[in-house]
């Protein structure tokens, strides 16, 4: 059984020095770590750096804390479904920017090699068919790699 690493995360102001400053989120595993921003700027006075939260003297702290409560309850519901799936950091990031509507989500079924990959594992025939199919999508994602192609889309 793989020893689960938890990530730990935080909200941060990303310019802390300046007049105003955005609020970002970070995730850390390890050596490794992923930024986001909040979207939420804010005057640094308003800021408090022990708590982590926007300060009640803050114009307009309730709703920037409403919108700050909804930010990091989709980023920690994506962060517990990436600990229990043991998803990379870059998925786990992609993941997020999905959530939050940031990021188009690729529709798997028009790239080829989702398909092959599909089409491999359901072909009919013997099993031996089976076995020399998916050793051809194996072939074909490497020649993807080589060629720095994450994947081809039938459009």
């Amino acid at each position: 059984m793989k020893t689960q690493v938890m990530r730990k995360t935080r909200l941060y102001l990303k310019n802390p020095k300046a007049e105003r400053s955005l609020i970002g989120y970070e995730i850390r595993e390890s050596e490794t770590k992923i930024r986001i921003s909040t979207g939420i700027s804010i005057p640094v006075s308003g800021w408090d750096d022990k708590s982590k939260s926007i300060k009640r003297d803050c114009p307009s702290s309730a709703f920037l804390s409403q919108k700050l409560m909804s930010f990091t309850a989709i980023a920690a519901k994506q962060v517990l479904i990436a600990d229990a799936m043991e998803l990379s950091m870059e998925k786990l990031k992609e993941n997020i920017l999905i959530a939050l509507g940031r990021e188009v989500v690729r529709d798997e079924k028009t790239e080829v090699l989702h398909f092959y990959k599909w089409w491999a594992q359901h072909s009919f025939g013997e099993h031996i068919a089976r076995i020399d199919n998916l050793h051809h999508c194996r072939i074909f994602e490497e020649f993807l790699k080589q060629k720095n192609k994450t994947n081809l889309s039938f459009e």
